[in-house]
């Protein structure tokens, strides 16, 4: 898997080896390889005590491509008190216009075979010193990928250990992991994923791009933990990560961070397949820190959402500081923080006038809840022109203070779109004040704005349609119906033929009551907190006609007239036919369904026969008699109807089939 999944740049490079003032010997047969303009394959592992496992350099002397590979992994153990300990170092300082990439790989790869092996493993057990896996510094001209299998690195020092680092100031720098990084300190700070991308000169557009095939976990005993580290800085390309697992900070003594992302007049694109989480024992922790002056930040997690728990504990923290940044967060998963009563789900970072954020945006998207010990969003904001657009597809939940909070000179533009509300206190939205919270007018207003998204059960959303309720579109293009507290919404139930509704209801615990007009018509009032969910329950209409299969009282949703009385294709001893092990039904001319009770199905099926055929204008249908045995015992009576082609089975008077068979044979 040596490609590069944005910008077209591969994340392996192989080139022809050859350079200008080649330097390199491989002497010792398990040492550290060191080389400089240089293109050698080193088919071995290496194992060292010494600073450096593996040493690449591209200097301003080189004028051509390099290639270089090492076969087995790298190993390096280290008890030196002061100083770097690196298990790979690839600098690049050339100048030449005519180097267009600089490829290391280490582990077995080439252009027909995936990469393997190739794992970094380093460990240093002495005083002052930083310690890194794979230390990326691009300088020079030309593009630098290299390529890796799993890296380890752990640290008994004071000062910091990092997984994987790449710095670039001037061109494209990649850096493909084939498997995962963990970075462990016991005395210092430890940053699992650091990628920093900078420049000085407005000629330079550096790009630094990082694939993650695994987890990034950064653990400390003793300081400061960081999942994932990203600055960008006069970039005039967005630089990006992407881990195809979960970004885990866990600190014992200080803050943790899952992902720390800066930008200044430069972009970041950071996607994490599952969770982010940050742990702190002692003091604060953050999930998802973002920081943009004049830049922009798209994050995307997944499922795993987005988990934060410390001493005070924020899930996604939003700092815009100047005009014009943009701010993106989306979720397939959700919000938690748990600290203490200051902790939120959400935090809005202090924003303050007269600061200039004109055109600045913050847009988050959450398909799960949003849940904190403390506030839902703590909205800080106190300057005007930046606009905040929030959408919870679940349950914005405070345990211990208002969903949301503003200052008291608050400038917040909060436009949210939630589903459920649950707060700590009686007011959705307060001020934050040195007594606690207070709802004010401004607060009240703020309140009336919330659009709360209207729902229906999973099992219904073909037959439930609002008819009457706003469509509102997020950010990223997703649509919602809408209603704001006390309104009114129209609702239409589209009832299956042959059924009746017998009762409707609008919230998740199916305790309120669709209302009815005057006219029968269906309708909710979207009530203060939201949380509306459409369901019903259905019942089947007797069929009264002579047939058995006629249609009965119609599809229009209301009950039958009081006192009537009947079965649905009450079975006939003459369309029954037993041969060997065989029983078959067969359905009359223009009849559709059929109800056995188990006593009725007791006398028909007896112990010789082991399966029961249903023939039918729609076709032939088979079911073994040990299924149906089982399902008579668990339901009691069954319905069999003609729906679609297909042969399905009822229980009493359900609407959703517990079987569905398809046919086994011709039509009759």
């Amino acid at each position: 898997m040596n490609k590069r999944l944005t910008a077209g740049i591969t994340a392996a490079v192989y080139f022809t080896m050859s350079a200008v003032t080649p330097v390199f010997a491989d002497i010792d047969p398990t040492g550290p390889v060191n080389v400089v303009n240089d293109s050698p394959t080193i088919d071995r592992s290496v194992n060292t005590d010494s600073s450096t496992g593996v040493s690449i350099q591209a200097t301003d002397q080189l004028d051509k491509d390099m290639s270089v590979q090492v076969t087995g992994n790298v190993t390096v153990t280290n008890q030196q008190d002061e100083g770097t300990v690196t298990g790979v170092e690839v600098t690049n300082t050339s100048d030449a216009n005519d180097v267009d990439r600089i490829g290391v790989t280490i582990g077995k790869s080439n252009e027909e075979t995936p990469h393997s092996g190739g794992n970094i493993t380093v460990s240093a057990t002495g005083g002052n010193f930083n310690t890194n896996g794979v230390m990326l510094n691009n300088a020079g001209e030309g593009n630098v990928a290299v390529t890796t299998g799993n890296i380890n690195v752990s640290s008994a020092g004071k000062t910091t250990s990092v997984g994987a680092s790449v710095t670039t100031t001037t061109d494209y720098s990649d850096l493909y992991v084939d498997g995962g990084i963990t970075a462990t300190g016991v005395n210092g700070n430890t940053t699992g994923l650091e990628v920093n991308s900078r420049t000085d000169s407005e000629y330079n557009y550096p790009n630094a791009y990082v694939l993650v095939d695994g987890n990034v976990s950064s653990t400390s005993e003793g300081g400061m933990a960081t999942g994932v580290d990203m600055t960008s800085v006069n970039s005039g390309h967005a630089s990006g990560v992407q881990i195809l697992g979960t970004v885990e900070a866990t600190s014992t003594k200080g803050a943790a961070t899952g992902l720390d992302l800066k930008t200044n007049n430069g972009g970041i694109l950071a996607t994490i397949a599952n969770g982010v989480e940050a742990i702190s024992t002692t003091d604060s922790a953050i999930g998802v820190d973002m920081n943009s002056v004049n830049g922009y930040i798209d994050t995307f997690v997944g499922e795993g959402g987005v988990y934060a728990e410390g001493l005070r504990a924020v899930g996604v923290n939003a700092d815009i500081d100047d005009a014009g940044s943009l701010l993106l967060f989306r979720t397939g998963g959700g919000i938690y923080a748990f600290g203490d009563e200051t902790s939120a789900g959400i935090q809005i970072s202090p924003i303050d006038s007269p600061m200039d954020t004109s055109g600045s945006t913050l847009a988050m998207q959450i398909a799960g809840d949003v849940k904190s010990s403390g506030t839902g969003i703590m909205d800080l904001t106190t300057a005007e022109g930046f606009t905040s657009d929030i959408v919870i597809e679940g349950t914005l939940i405070a345990d211990n203070g208002p969903a949301v909070s503003v200052m008291s000179d608050s400038k917040s533009s909060l436009n949210l779109t939630v589903w459920k509300i649950e707060s700590g206190t009686d007011s959705l939205i307060a001020e934050k004040t040195s007594s606690g919270y207070a709802a004010t007018e401004a607060t009240e207003k703020l309140e009336k704005s919330i659009d709360y998204i209207l729902k229906v059960d999973p099992d219904w959303t073909d037959s439930v349609s609002f008819t009457s309720a706003n469509q509102k579109e997020s950010k990223n293009g997703s649509v919602y119906s809408v209603g704001k507290e006390g309104e009114k919404v129209a609702v239409k139930l589209n009832i299956p033929e042959g059924y009746y509704v017998t009762s409707a209801y609008s919230d998740a615990d199916q305790t309120v009551s669709l209302k009815r007009d005057t006219n029968g018509d269906y309708y909710l009032i979207v009530p203060k907190g939201g949380g509306v969910m459409i369901s019903m329950s259905l019942a089947l209409i007797p069929d009264t006609s002579d047939s058995n299969g006629g249609e009965g009282n119609g599809g229009d949703g209301n009950p039958p007239a009081s006192g009537t009385t009947g079965a649905t294709g009450t079975a006939s001893a003459d369309s029954i036919i037993a041969s060997g092990t065989e029983c078959s039904y067969t359905f009359g001319e223009g009849k559709s369904s059929v109800t056995f009770s188990a006593e009725e199905m007791k006398n028909i099926l007896t112990a010789e026969y082991t399966d029961m055929t249903f023939r039918t204008s729609a076709g032939q249908f088979v079911i073994t008699a040990a299924d149906l045995n089982e399902l008579l015992a668990k339901y009691g009576t069954l319905r069999f109807a003609i729906r679609n082609g297909r042969l399905a089975i009822f229980a009493d008077n359900g609407y959703s089939p517990v079987m569905t068979l398809d046919p086994a044979g011709a039509a009759v």
